[in-house]
């Protein structure tokens, strides 16, 4: 079932209050504009902030012991920075249950996040994820 746009739900708030909607220009592109944005505020596309992840959580892929290897490695693509991290470390610091997408902020501490934004997004991955 598709759900309705903002603009269509804003239109039909207009008319029930008796009120006729603004008319619309034949080139209008106010339903694609509108579609984009809701899918840009929607919860179900961000990873999670939550710092502790349980185990039957449908983000628990992002737990460190789903990790499968012996060392992490971060780079940073904005400003080359390479560190690398031993998993029984991660472990004992951090604890089996941490979300790994907060961890990279934890582990290294990136001075080009946000250089290019207010609010940019950080350029730290795991080299072997």
């Amino acid at each position: 079932m598709r759900r309705a746009s903002r603009w269509e739900i804003q239109q039909i708030g207009l008319r029930r209050a008796g009120r006729p909607p603004p008319p619309l220009p034949p080139t209008s592109d106010t339903d694609r504009d509108y579609w984009w944005i809701d899918v840009l505020h929607d919860r179900r596309t961000r990873w999670p902030s939550d710092r502790r992840l349980r185990a039957d959580s449908r983000f628990a892929h992002l737990r460190v012991d789903r990790c499968h290897s012996d060392t992490l490695a971060l780079i940073c693509d904005l400003c080359g920075e390479h560190r690398t991290f031993a998993y029984a470390d991660i472990v004992k610091a951090f604890g089996r249950d941490y979300n790994t997408a907060q961890l990279r902020h934890e582990l290294v501490k990136c001075q080009a996040t946000g250089r290019d934004f207010v609010h940019g997004a950080c350029h730290l991955r795991f080299e072997h994820w």
